[in-house]
């Protein structure tokens, strides 16, 4: 009875513990909002300027998703730590990683971009992927670039004439 009585209370800790989860969230700012910071939605989010982990569809000025969020987001800034899925705005940004569609003025992943970045700017330290803009950077490229400029510094592709041509290429860059 005692070691049930233990389990049903480190259950409860556990239970406690676990980040509070919504289906719908209205962000003035993250602090004057339905629910806090802490809260996972899972479902839509309509932000001037919200912070949140999101699973679902996430509409608004401001952008901020927590954790590993994923679904659909559409705003002027779309900031996320790492994201799965389509995002669309004047700025995305993934601090980690990033794996789907980003269409936007700038788009910006800091670790491992997969998928398909459509913009003006387009970075990421590692791409997997098509990177269609006017400025395509990678360092390391396993995918295909195209655009005006289009950096690489790792391109394993080129071998020894990397350390012979400049690290970008115009129109076409690629690495597989």
């Amino acid at each position: 009875m005692k070691t049930l009585l233990n389990f049903a209370m480190i259950l409860f800790c556990v239970m406690s513990a676990n980040a509070e989860e919504a289906g719908f969230q209205l962000a003035l700012t993250p602090e004057v909002a339905i629910h806090s910071t802490d809260t996972i939605i899972h479902g839509l989010t309509l932000n001037y300027v919200g912070q949140n982990e999101q699973h679902g569809v996430t509409l608004g000025i401001g952008n901020i998703m927590t954790g590993q969020s994923y679904g659909f987001s559409v705003g002027v800034v779309n900031k996320a730590d790492s994201y799965s899925g389509l995002q669309w705005g004047g700025v995305n940004i993934a601090s980690e990683n990033f794996s789907g569609w980003m269409a936007g003025a700038v788009n910006v992943v800091g670790d491992t971009f997969t998928g398909f970045q459509l913009g003006g700017i387009n970075y990421a330290r590692t791409s997997h992927g098509l990177q269609l803009g006017a400025v395509n950077y990678a360092e390391n490229l396993n995918g295909l670039q195209i655009g005006a400029i289009n950096i690489a510094t790792k391109n394993t592709w080129f071998g020894d004439f990397s350390h012979e041509l400049a690290p970008f290429f115009p129109i076409v860059n690629w690495s597989f």
